[in-house]
């Protein structure tokens, strides 16, 4: 799509030859395929926007004669988990929610102790199990910690701490009734509050994240391996997310603690994924 040369501003250029650019106002050019080494009568060349934000050029050879796949030439943003960090707004994925790369891909996902909004929206926002109340009557007692690693909430502090300890961080999360999340690393401190925003999990953070939960209701999920647990559980409720009622709900939430979060897979049927699950006379839903 090239505009009239006479406007002021940016034009995006695919010209024959299967080279695109961006032609900047100074005359600049800024390259998004490389010139001259994928031409136009050997390959197609396809560019897509997709939901995630993630701006994609493929190419697809136009004489082959096997089921080759259309092949990604560059992503951009090559990370956008890492990349997009707003000041205003969720960030990559929605509030509360932790976003890393898959195949170059964002994967957002709710870590333990949220769940989805609204289970119809996978790229919504999570909720919180519990909301922190800040009153006369307010202890650290009813409360524990899930540990998370090399997860960050960037811009979401409130408070900073350092030099300090590890369990020192985790006291002073603990007595503060505003803190929900408490991040660790180098010695330092971010204490944080809801609502969570430009969540991301990068093994390069070299960070600890504590996760305030009451007691009585979790934790939700194996800090190991929560990534794996929700996406089987929105599997599980993609099959009819017109039959989530409360009902549902209740029995969803009783079959996440009856098989750990969906840990182990013992095979496939018909009906879908089967889990390994216990369920005990002592099983409530608290």
């Amino acid at each position: 799509m090239q505009q009239d040369t006479c406007i002021s501003g940016d034009q995006l250029i695919f010209d024959a030859t299967g080279y695109m650019y961006i032609l900047r106002g100074n005359g600049k050019i800024f390259d998004l395929t490389p010139r001259d080494k994928l031409p136009i009568g050997d390959y197609y060349h396809r560019a897509t926007l997709d939901s995630d934000g993630v701006f994609t050029l493929y190419y697809h050879p136009k004489n082959s004669t096997d089921n080759t796949r259309w092949e990604a030439i560059r992503f951009m943003l090559e990370n956008i988990c890492n990349r997009l960090k707003e000041t205003i707004g969720s960030g990559a994925c929605g509030l509360n929610k932790v976003c890393r790369l898959v195949d170059n891909r964002p994967k957002c996902e709710c870590p333990p102790g949220f769940s989805f909004l609204d289970y119809n929206d996978p790229n919504g926002d999570c909720m919180p199990y519990f909301t922190p109340i800040c009153d006369k009557g307010y202890r650290e007692d009813p409360f524990d910690f899930t540990v998370l690693t090399d997860i960050d909430w960037p811009g979401s502090d409130y408070a900073n701490i350092n030099p300090t300890t590890e369990e020192k961080s985790k006291r002073s999360c603990l007595e503060d009734c505003f803190s929900v999340v408490a991040t660790y690393t180098d010695r330092q401190c971010w204490k944080k509050t809801l609502p969570l925003f430009n969540g991301m999990k990068n093994s390069s953070l070299n960070m600890k994240a504590f996760v305030k939960f009451r007691k009585g209701d979790g934790p939700q999920q194996s800090p190991h391996g929560f990534s794996e647990a929700n996406k089987n559980q929105r599997s599980l409720i993609y099959v009819g997310p017109v039959l989530l009622s409360a009902y549902v709900f209740v029995i969803f939430v009783l079959l996440v603690k009856a098989t750990n979060g969906f840990k182990v897979e013992l095979g496939k049927g018909a009906f879908g994924i089967v889990y390994k699950g216990v369920v005990g006379t002592n099983m409530f839903l608290n």
